[in-house]
């Protein structure tokens, strides 16, 4: 797991919503596919744009640090071999365009496989929900709301990753002021992600956080080092829990 994480008092909990917010690319499902491979406890994560072949490497990637494009050249059954012992408490589902109703006989799957609802159900992405009436934004609203009853119900965390416009400031997570109208006030937790590769940092800002302190502005972010081609995320070495205030590193002492 990510200390760096824990530093920062974000935590996806039973029962509640949360969101992970970020524009295409900046890597939310990065962040969100390894800490469900990493987190051994039965979870449903439910992909929408991504395919079984791309899904797998990533995951062997996640589990054995070894680049994307190494994976990729395994031999098919050694990848899924890998993923059924080593990661047989994730259930992946691709559901092109699901909606509400198909999340939940995904969730009751899992029951009746695991004899309990999954620690934590994924959704990748919100904006492929299929269903609702009205303009994009109440759709997504109506569907934030319903998410959140279902994490209540199954007593189970629900993860629901989204889009958002491009930043301001590329390479820095977005305050909720950007976020208006693109991220859904029933989340207990609304962490704002943003990938800068020229760096090889990845970069989030928990905006609202109900358990821990938020930094709705963005301005109080924290940083995890990026490797390109496995695609993993790490702490940085010697991480210390301050955070860093619009680019001042928190290895910067006062005079």
């Amino acid at each position: 797991m990510l200390d760096t994480l824990t530093q920062a008092d974000v935590r996806f909990r039973r029962g509640e919503l949360a969101q992970i917010a970020g524009p295409p690319g900046g890597g939310k499902s990065t962040l969100a596919l390894q800490l469900a491979v990493q987190m051994k406890v039965p979870q449903l994560y439910v992909l929408c744009d991504m395919g079984p072949h791309m899904s797998s490497i990533k995951v062997g990637s996640i589990l054995t640090g070894r680049p994307n494009k190494e994976v990729g050249g395994w031999p098919k059954e050694q990848l899924r071999d890998l993923i059924a012992r080593d990661a047989s408490h994730l259930w992946l589902a691709h559901e092109t365009g699901p909606t509400l109703s198909d999340l939940d006989e995904l969730v009751q799957a899992v029951v009746e496989v695991h004899g309990c609802p999954p620690a934590a159900v994924w959704l990748d992405n919100l904006k492929d929900l299929s269903g609702g009436q009205g303009e994009r934004h109440q759709r997504d609203q109506e569907a934030a709301n319903i998410l959140k009853q279902m994490a209540g119900r199954y007593e189970t965390a629900v993860i629901a990753l989204a889009h958002t416009m491009v930043p301001r400031k590329a390479g820095y997570p977005q305050g909720m002021a950007e976020l208006k109208g693109q991220v859904s006030e029933d989340a207990a937790l609304i962490l704002t992600v943003a990938g800068d590769p020229t760096a090889n940092l990845f970069r989030f800002a928990a905006v609202k956080n109900r358990h821990g302190r938020p930094s709705p502005d963005a301005s109080e972010y924290h940083e995890l080092l990026f490797d390109a081609p496995s695609g993993l995320l790490k702490d940085k070495p010697l991480y210390t829990p301050s955070p860093h205030i619009w680019g001042r590193s928190s290895y910067e002492q006062d005079d």
